[in-house]
């Protein structure tokens, strides 16, 4: 069962096209990514990563040299991975999540605020298998001002610490056309 929120890949796609997440592009975004992108840097420096829900790629835009060649990006919208791919090298699949499958094994992979739209135990559960022994969990979460949501946010962060070690994690505050938005941004390892 996913949090709040049950899109389509049609949704998606039609979000994409009619500009509704161009603001994945704006600073306070990449502010983020470039904090999950210093724990890929310093935990894992030559690292594989997965980028799962990966969208514009404003993560990939934020990482190293190095770490963009190890990276690999999937996202649901063909729309936003065929964005991506106008930036320079990145590999990037249009999958959903629920289907993508692989043999490669990574040691960091990533769900920036992406297990909101997922049943996350399952997906948690199932990504475990494409981690390398002692690989990382990096989950950003917006945090919810609805009680419910909250509860169920909660509810993820309980889940993800009975399959994973809790490594870190940060609080992220900015704004966005004068409302504050907060974070958070947890870095998890394989038990």
């Amino acid at each position: 069962m996913s949090i709040i929120f049950d899109s389509t890949k049609e949704s998606w796609e039609a979000g994409y096209e009619a500009g509704d997440w161009n603001f994945i592009e704006e600073p306070i975004e990449k502010n983020r990514s470039a904090v999950i992108a210093m724990y890929c840097a310093h935990l894992r420096p030559q690292g594989q990563i997965l980028d799962v829900g990966c969208g514009t790629g404003t993560l990939f835009q934020v990482l190293s040299t190095e770490q963009q060649s190890n990276y690999l990006g999937i996202d649901i919208s063909a729309v936003a991975v065929a964005r991506a791919k106008q930036k320079k090298n990145i590999r990037a699949i249009a999958v959903s999540a629920e289907d993508f499958t692989t043999d490669e094994k990574f040691d960091v992979i990533i769900f920036n605020e992406v297990l909101y739209y997922l049943d996350y135990q399952q997906t948690l559960q199932r990504y475990k298998d494409f981690l390398k022994p002692n690989g990382l969990i990096i989950i950003s979460m917006y945090r919810i001002p609805e009680i419910s949501e909250r509860r169920q946010v909660a509810k993820l962060w309980r889940t993800t610490a009975t399959l994973f070690q809790s490594l870190d994690e940060v609080t992220i505050i900015g704004k966005h056309q004068d409302a504050k938005i907060t974070w958070d941004v947890r870095i998890y390892q394989l038990k």
